[in-house]
């Protein structure tokens, strides 16, 4: 019996050419870890790409600190910029006062502020003990959204 991927399953893109990291969907232990065996040592990213994010765990704020805090002679002095932060992923930087150590820019295709599964904000943002998860945010009436 083959196990089939999650749907949300966790990447992370190097693009060194670009100078890039994408993260897309769940970037939890086992997606940093599987980005982890590269062995590569960050010091070439100047961007990430959080636009495509769902959820975020402690592995995951990690990966984006060892780019913001990388240590070394040839360490870049400037700020790495964060690209499509979504308001939750904003407020989680905020929260731990990490947001200072990112240039908070609008994604790729210009949308700023997105926030996904349908626009969760406000008063429905769920970022508590370290880890964002949009998909179980309550709605600004208390009720989870259902699939």
């Amino acid at each position: 019996m083959t196990s089939r991927p999650r749907e949300d399953a966790g990447r992370v893109v190097a693009r060194p050419e670009e100078r890039l990291l994408v993260l897309e969907g769940d970037v939890d232990m086992s997606a940093v870890e599987t980005f982890d065996r590269r062995g590569d040592d960050l010091s070439w990213v100047r961007t990430i790409d959080v636009s495509g994010v769902s959820f975020v765990d402690t592995q995951g704020l990690g990966l984006m600190l060892r780019v913001a805090a990388p240590r070394g002679r040839d360490a870049p002095t400037e700020r790495p910029a964060l690209l499509g932060a979504s308001p939750q992923v904003r407020q989680l930087l905020e929260m731990l006062g990490v947001e200072s150590l990112f240039e908070l820019r609008p994604s790729c295709d210009g949308a700023d502020d997105h926030a996904l599964d349908g626009g969760l904000g406000g008063a429905g943002d769920h970022a508590t003990s370290g880890v964002l998860d949009h998909r179980a945010a309550p709605s600004e009436d208390g009720v989870s959204p259902t699939a």
